[in-house]
């Protein structure tokens, strides 16, 4: 069973930025109606549990020479599904619990589509999916997405004939994320 890992500020701010800069992101222009869509793609169910048979293999590592970034992810992202102090836990205890059951479920969908013409509103809606926040542990869904498309309404002109994609570089400690940002036709 891993020992309590404390993050300093500084590092827990890196790690949720790596996190979070790891997801493909596309813009583009939303040609069909006046709303701003924000299209998830999600891991399926068994690329999450490799995901989170690597994240304990991480958690598990006392050795002298483990990289102290990587734990920090490992640490953001089991925390942000699962709620305080779940990295704490062994993968077995972790199945035991409600929210276990709750995501497995969630990852069933594959794709998520959120739909809003109230910008602010679909901020919101969009929040847990592609930031981090410490505030609600156990809310966050960031960790599960592979690639994100928002579709921007009212830039025609602007993006009618383009698609800004935000590529992550190379070395995502996560092997779906690092090998989808190749997979992208450029």
């Amino acid at each position: 069973m891993p020992t309590s890992h404390r993050v300093g500020r500084e590092g827990a701010y890196q790690a949720r930025m790596r996190c979070t800069e790891s997801v493909v992101t596309q813009v583009e222009a939303n040609v069909t109606d006046s709303n701003y869509i924000a299209e998830i793609e999600l891991y399926s169910k068994e690329e999450w549990e490799k995901e989170l048979k690597d994240l304990f293999r991480v958690l598990s590592d006392e050795s002298e020479d483990r990289n102290d970034d990587v734990l920090e992810i490992a640490v953001e992202k089991i925390t942000a599904l699962y709620g305080d102090d779940a990295e704490k836990k062994t993968l077995e205890e972790l199945k035991k619990y409600d929210k276990f059951a709750e995501i497995e479920t969630f990852l069933s969908i594959n794709k998520k589509t959120i739909s809003n013409n109230d910008v602010s509103e679909f901020a919101n809606e969009v929040a847990s999916y592609i930031l981090h926040s410490e505030a609600s542990p156990g809310g966050w869904y960031w960790p599960l997405v592979k690639s994100v498309t928002f579709k921007v309404p009212d830039l025609h002109e602007l993006l009618e004939h383009i698609v800004l994609v935000d590529i992550p570089g190379t070395g995502d400690c996560n092997k779906l994320r690092d090998d989808k940002w190749k997979s992208v036709r450029i």
